[in-house]
C-alpha cells in the first residue's frame, strides 16, 4: 500500500463507515488521485463521484468529458451538475463558485453519506496565509477542518496530511491523467497569487513551509476549540430570558476578551450568523453595552458570503437570514438580541377586515375562528380596522380596570421597540379591542358561555 493510500485510509478509519463515499471530482490532479486511491481501497461502502460544471472557462466541457472517461475506467458512477446562474458584477468569482458548488453538494448528498474533497497540505498552507492577510483570529487561521458535519452527512478532506508533490508522484506512478483548470493560473484570484507567486518564494527559503503552515493551522484549531469551550461555558452564565438572548448585566461581569469571545460564539452558534469584523464587534460592546438602559442602540452589518451549503445563514421560528442581507444586534433594557435589520423598517399598514377569512398584512397574516368562552366580543358582520401601533392609542388590558397609553402597556409587557412596530392592533369604532398576541381589551373579552372571535397572527 502506497504512503498516500495509507494516509487516506488512516483518515477514513477515524470515522464510522458511511452509506456511500462521494468524491467531489473536478478533473484536476488532486481529485483524480483521490478517486483512484479510494477505488483501490477495501471500503465497506460504494464510491461514486460528482462533477460541478461552473461554465467559467473554455475547457469546462472537456473536463466533463475527462471525468466521464475516468469514472468509466475505474467503475465509479458519476453525476454531472451544471450551475445555471452567473456571478453578479463586483462579486468575487471565487466566492460565487465556492458557494454554488457547496450548495449543489449539499443538495446532492444523501443522509449518512460522506463527501470527500481533495484539499491537501499545500491548500491548507495557502488558506492559512490568506486568512492571516485578512487579519483573521484563531477560527479563521484554523483554515480547513479534516472532518465536519455537512448537510445530511459529513465532509472529509483525507489528503490534508499529504502534499502536492506526493500527489503528483502517485499520479505519475499509477499513470493517472488529469485536466488542468486554466483559471488556476489567473493571478487576479488571491489564492492563485499565493500559490504561484508567494509559496514558491517561501519554499525556496523554507522548503517545508507547507508543513509548518499547516501545523500552525492545527495549533489554531486547538486554540479555537479551547476558546469555543470557554465561550460555551460563559454563554450558559450570560444567557438571557430566552436561549437566543444575552443578559447585558451578566455579560458585563466578564473581561473584554471573554465578552468578545462569547459574543462571537453566540452569533455563530446560536444565530448561525457569519462573524462581524473586529470593528463591528467593538461597537457592540462600546455602543450597545455602554448605552443607558432606556436607549435602544443598534449595530448592523451585511452578512458575508461564506462556505455555508445554502444561501440561508439562519432560519429560526421568528426570522430567516440570507447571505448579503443586513443583520443587527440591539438591546432592550438588559437584553441583547440579534435580529434582521429589516425589522427596524417594518412597513406601517392600515386595512379593514370583516372577520370572514384571513387578513393579509405586510408582516404575515391574521386568521380568526369562533370559540365559546374565548376571544373578543364584537357584532356579527362588523368591519374592524387593523393597523400598526401609532401615537396616542390607549388600551385597557384584560387584567386592568382602566385604560392607559398603549406605550405603558408595551413597557409592562417588556416588548422591544422593533417588535411593537410589527404587531397588528384591532380597532372597533376607534377603540383598540385587541393587541394581537398580547392582550384583549377588558371590556370586550367574552364571558365563559359566550361565543367569541379568537384572532391569531402568523408571521
Amino acid at each position: 500500500m502506497s504512503s498516500l493510500v495509507s494516509i487516506v485510509s488512516d483518515s477514513l478509519k477515524r470515522l464510522r463507515s458511511p452509506k456511500a463515499y462521494v468524491v467531489a471530482l473536478s478533473g484536476g490532479i488532486d481529485s483524480c488521485v483521490l478517486l483512484h486511491a479510494l477505488i483501490n481501497m477495501d471500503l465497506a461502502a460504494p464510491v461514486r463521484a460528482i462533477h460541478i460544471h461552473h461554465g467559467l472557462h473554455e475547457k469546462a466541457d472537456a473536463m466533463v468529458t475527462h471525468c466521464e472517461k475516468l469514472c468509466a475506467d475505474v467503475g465509479a458512477p458519476l453525476s454531472i451538475r451544471h450551475i445555471e446562474d452567473s456571478f453578479k458584477p463586483g462579486e468575487s468569482v471565487e466566492a460565487w463558485a465556492r458557494d454554488r458548488r457547496y450548495q449543489v453538494f449539499a443538495d446532492y448528498l444523501k443522509k449518512g453519506e460522506m463527501l470527500l474533497t481533495a484539499h491537501h497540505a499545500d491548500d491548507q498552507a495557502e488558506t492559512f496565509l490568506l486568512q492571516a492577510l485578512r487579519g483573521a483570529g484563531p477560527a479563521g487561521l484554523s483554515a480547513m477542518a479534516e472532518y465536519k458535519t455537512f448537510a445530511k452527512g459529513y465532509l472529509v478532506r483525507p489528503l490534508l496530511q499529504t502534499n502536492r508533490l506526493s500527489i503528483e508522484a502517485y499520479a505519475n506512478e499509477k499513470g493517472i491523467s488529469w485536466c488542468d483548470d486554466p483559471t488556476n493560473s489567473n493571478l487576479d484570484f488571491d489564492r492563485n497569487y499565493i500559490r504561484n507567486q508567494v509559496m514558491p518564494l517561501l519554499k525556496a527559503r523554507y522548503p517545508n513551509a507547507h508543513e509548518t503552515l499547516s501545523r500552525a493551522a492545527q495549533h489554531c484549531q486547538k486554540a479555537n476549540a479551547h476558546q469555543d469551550s470557554l465561550a460555551a461555558s460563559d454563554l450558559t452564565t450570560v444567557r438571557g430570558q430566552t436561549s437566543a438572548t444575552i443578559s447585558l448585566s451578566r455579560l458585563d461581569d466578564l473581561n473584554r476578551a471573554r465578552k468578545e469571545n462569547v459574543l462571537r460564539f453566540w452569533l455563530k452558534n446560536i444565530h448561525g450568523v457569519s462573524l462581524p469584523s473586529s470593528v463591528v464587534l467593538a461597537r457592540i460592546i462600546d455602543e450597545i453595552m455602554q448605552a443607558n438602559i432606556d436607549k435602544n442602540p443598534c449595530v448592523d452589518w451585511v452578512l458575508a458570503h461564506d462556505k455555508s451549503p445554502s444561501s440561508i445563514i439562519s432560519a429560526r421560528d421568528d426570522f430567516t437570514l440570507l447571505k448579503g442581507e443586513r443583520v443587527a444586534v440591539t438591546r432592550y433594557r438588559d437584553t441583547l438580541m440579534c435580529v434582521p435589520y429589516d425589522v427596524f423598517k417594518a412597513q406601517a399598514f392600515a386595512t379593514e377586515w370583516r372577520l370572514d377569512g384571513s387578513c393579509y398584512l405586510p408582516q404575515g397574516h391574521l386568521k380568526v375562528e369562533q370559540k365559546r368562552g374565548q376571544g373578543i366580543r364584537v357584532p356579527e358582520d362588523v368591519i374592524l380596522s387593523v393597523c400598526t401601533s401609532k401615537p396616542g392609542v390607549r388600551f385597557k388590558p384584560e387584567t386592568s380596570k382602566q385604560s392607559r397609553p398603549l406605550k405603558k402597556c408595551w413597557q409592562d409587557w417588556g416588548v422591544p421597540l422593533h417588535v411593537r412596530n410589527r404587531v397588528p392592533l384591532i380597532f372597533l369604532d376607534g377603540v383598540c379591542v385587541e393587541v394581537v398576541g398580547y392582550s384583549r381589551h377588558a371590556d370586550y373579552v367574552v364571558d365563559h358561555d359566550e361565543m367569541g372571535y379568537v384572532i391569531t397572527w402568523t408571521q
